[in-house]
């Protein structure tokens, strides 16, 4: 694992665990003993018998208000996101970020072919990956590899890559484009928003070119 990977696993883990704490310091301030209530009953104190309890200290709790308030924010309305991932699919029935549970069971020809559509991308993916890397391993100064007399990655191959890709990144598209129109977004989030989607859409265009040249197409 290199050290960068390293470091964001560490500070997730401390997010994740801090934001643990929070919880516990909520549940037990919320509760109706309140903080000096019945704390041996409490899950940390059963997990924890020797620790001191997190909802004793008010400087911990405060700290963790100013770090992460969002943990004290309300819990999401989970049957409104149900509802709101049923419209979505509604409208974008071929998304593929739609969660299986809102989408119509595929037959097990269907899982297979989109089984074999997954390992093509990534079968090309690493090959394209490859090619890049010897490319950039020619001597300064130096051409690239030539080219080999047959192409390395079978034109059907390109076409159902190009074509995943193509699908991917309009998945994308559509998720940011509804948010923006049924969500409420800030002013901030709106920004970067329709900048990812600027960027996307030049993406897109380029798939569309690239595809449009594989032989055969």
């Amino acid at each position: 694992m290199n050290k960068r990977l390293a470091v964001i696993l560490a500070a997730v883990a401390g997010v994740i665990l801090l934001a643990v704490i929070a919880y516990l310091v909520i549940d037990r301030q919320n509760s109706p003993g309140g903080p000096s209530g019945d704390r041996e009953n409490t899950p940390f104190k059963e997990m924890y018998p020797d620790a001191p309890n997190p909802a004793e200290d008010p400087e911990l709790a405060e700290q963790i208000k100013n770090l992460w308030p969002d943990v004290f924010q309300p819990k999401p309305d989970r049957d409104a996101i149900r509802r709101e991932w049923a419209d979505f699919a509604k409208k974008y029935p071929t998304n593929i970020y739609i969660p299986d549970e809102f989408k119509t069971p595929l037959s097990d020809e269907q899982r297979d072919e989109r089984q074999k559509v997954l390992d093509t991308v990534t079968g090309v993916d690493t090959r394209f990956a490859a090619m890049r890397a010897e490319s950039r391993n020619a001597a300064p100064g130096q051409d690239g590899p030539d080219a080999p007399a047959q192409p390395t990655i079978p034109a059907a191959e390109q076409r159902i890559y190009f074509d995943y890709k193509i699908q991917e990144l309009q998945s994308r598209i559509q998720l940011v484009e509804y948010m923006l129109e049924n969500g409420n977004p800030d002013a901030e989030q709106k920004a970067s928003a329709q900048t990812e989607l600027k960027q996307w859409n030049a993406q897109l265009e380029n798939y569309k070119k690239l595809k449009s040249s594989i032989p055969g197409s």
